[in-house]
């Protein structure tokens, strides 16, 4: 899964755990030391820098990751006063909205995100009508990828004009 705001990765973590096994590796090193003492002590640099240099980077990686997600206020199509004002926007919004929920909305939803699907059908047929419509449909229905969400959209322009889905 891509890394996108709102979303927390394990990465960090995953880095956090393998400088914490490094680093004990390199603290068993000095504590059971070998005959000689200055190699022990290079063994124990060489294996255990790497893991507390991994436990710093990975603490900081995932403290920003924590701080993103706490301020991420979702995503910008959310509001119905910044509408798409082209059709490549709103196209974009569609397909931005239908990835975040692939599931589709039901027929009369009072979701933020169903209201902003309804508006744009809205401002496409203000626009161009039915004609419009049908265009961002199909660029939609190309770009999407998204199992059933063309499909969906249909339901969800319903009585939008002279769209009947």
């Amino acid at each position: 899964m891509p890394e996108e705001k709102g979303y927390v990765s394990t990465a960090p973590l995953k880095r956090i755990l393998a400088g914490v096994a490094l680093a004990i590796l390199g603290l068993l090193i000095i504590l059971f030391p070998m005959r000689d003492k200055v190699a022990n002590i290079i063994l124990a640099l060489i294996v255990g820098l790497p893991g507390v240099l991994l436990i710093y980077f990975g603490l900081r990686a995932d403290r920003r990751a924590l701080k993103e997600a706490r301020d991420w206020k979702g995503p910008q199509y959310m509001t119905l006063k910044r509408l798409p004002g082209t059709e490549t926007e709103a196209i974009q919004a569609l397909v931005e909205i239908y990835r975040e929920h692939p599931q589709g909305f039901l027929t009369g939803s009072s979701s933020p995100e169903a209201k902003v699907i309804r508006a744009i059908g809205d401002m496409l047929n203000e626009k161009g009508g039915m004609t419009l419509m049908l265009r961002v449909h199909e660029v939609f229905s190309s770009r999407s990828g998204i199992y059933g969400a063309p499909r969906n959209l249909e339901h969800m322009w319903d009585y939008i004009g002279e769209w009947r889905g």
